[in-house]
């Protein structure tokens, strides 16, 4: 059994290493380019075509109702036209309200606030979390694997024994330290705690 604000702490702080100038710089790219895929949705690209040509639809109606064609035969379709109108209209706001409109700056702007957010901030953790972490693994063995959203990137750690952490609790409060446990416990990338 080991401390869960050890895991937590150093799954944090991992995470925040993880946000370099250089892997926000890739995160900020990639998500920009996956906006503009969803940009490019077909599904809402139809539904403007659909719209346009019902818009031409319904002016041809009234064109014919203006030159004294039958309106009673004109009038059912008419309407049919504009309630099918209205359902296009609140498809393409449905499509277009699924859609993300970030800029490139922002995106690296909010990484950028990650990086430097308050680590004993619960909300930041969560944000933290939510937004870097894709999996963690918890073994038998007493390891544990990170499995980050950023393409090939994962931390592997040993997590302490129980005397061990007890014995840098002992020593952090024999010396005043209790307010830099977390900091100081937290093993350096790479390494692994035994």
């Amino acid at each position: 059994m080991v401390a869960k604000d050890y895991i937590e702490d150093t799954i944090i702080l991992k995470a925040r290493e993880e946000l370099t100038d250089d892997n926000i710089e890739f995160i900020a790219k990639t998500v920009y380019e996956k906006i503009e895929e969803e940009r490019n949705n077909p599904n809402l690209k139809r539904l403007n075509k659909d719209l346009k040509d019902n818009e031409k639809a319904i002016k041809n109606l009234l064109i014919a109702i203006e030159q004294g064609q039958n309106i009673e035969l004109i009038s059912p379709r008419l309407t049919e036209k504009n309630k099918e109108k209205e359902t296009i209209e609140r498809e393409i706001k449905y499509e277009e309200a699924n859609c993300v409109n970030l800029t490139k700056t922002e995106i690296k702007t909010f990484l950028k606030g990650l990086r430097n957010g308050n680590m004993n901030d619960i909300k930041y953790r969560k944000a933290l979390i939510n937004t870097l972490i894709y999996a963690i693994y918890l073994f038998d063995d007493d390891t544990f694997t990170v499995q980050y959203n950023i393409k090939g990137r994962e931390y592997k750690g040993k997590m302490p024994s129980i005397e061990e952490i007890e014995e840098h609790f002992k020593v952090c409060i024999k010396n005043d330290l209790f307010h830099q446990v977390k900091m100081k416990w937290l093993p350096k990338v790479g390494q692994r705690v035994v």
